[in-house]
């Protein structure tokens, strides 16, 4: 599945009691030797926005080449964190 699917069907799998304008999004992926992997990107849109979900692919998109996969080979996302500023999610860690 791609990430616009995965959030489109309501898969978007949440830690958070709210989602706010940042968030840091899991996303489990196969590579293209099958091997299952996760990585962790931030998004500074709403996810659940046109804006976020676009922000998130592309991000993916973007790290594909160097993550051995392809972006229709998500698993999951998974919001970890999400916070009303950019500070507060730093601040959390993230």
């Amino acid at each position: 599945m791609t990430i616009k699917e995965i959030i489109k069907n309501d898969k978007l799998q949440t830690e958070v009691d709210e989602i706010k304008r940042f968030s840091a999004v899991d996303i489990d992926y196969v590579t293209k030797d099958g091997v299952h992997c996760e990585t962790q990107l931030d998004v500074s849109h709403h996810i659940l926005t046109k804006a976020g979900i676009e922000e998130l692919e592309e991000l993916f998109d973007s790290l594909t080449k160097e993550f051995n996969t392809k972006s229709n080979r998500i698993l999951s996302c998974t919001v970890v964190a999400s916070a009303d500023t950019e500070e507060e999610l730093e601040k959390m860690g993230y």
